[in-house]
């Protein structure tokens, strides 16, 4: 049987792909991949849609936000939690990011999806496989 491949995905990725047209749509909507994100994302991202609305009601924007998160196996704050001080000098000052990134840790994915420039760092890049959702599908073979 062969390993499943493991895909991090950041908050502004989930957001990308549930209210617009694109790659990260593209990307959410493959089936043999594993699909991982953490509960900070979630939250984050359930603030952001129910602020911006993304051009629909506020019911049928989180609806449609909480229809996205089936796809997702959620990583909690009690798995991570023991990496938060390695996160927290990766990332200083940023809590939201520190958690993202200890999360990202712990699930030690195949590749990890963010437009955050906070991630976009040489020594981040050293431990997790930074990628654009279109990278991603190309080694995937879907695009």
């Amino acid at each position: 049987m062969q390993r499943r491949i493991k895909v991090f995905i950041d908050t502004n990725i989930i957001l990308t792909g549930t209210f617009f047209s694109g790659q990260e749509t593209i990307l959410l909507r493959v089936t043999d991949i594993d699909l991982f994100t953490a509960d900070v994302c979630l939250e984050e991202a359930r603030k952001v849609t129910a602020r911006s609305m993304f051009g629909e009601d506020t019911e049928t924007a989180l609806e449609k936000l909480e229809n996205t998160f089936v796809a997702f196996n959620i990583v909690n704050e009690s798995d991570y939690s023991h990496l938060l001080p390695h996160a927290s000098l990766l990332i200083p000052k940023k809590k939201n990011d520190q958690k993202v990134l200890a999360a990202a840790l712990f699930t030690k994915p195949d590749f990890f999806l963010s437009r955050d420039s906070d991630f976009d760092k040489k020594n981040i890049r050293r431990i997790l496989n930074l990628k654009t959702a279109n990278e991603v599908l190309q080694e995937l073979g879907v695009v």
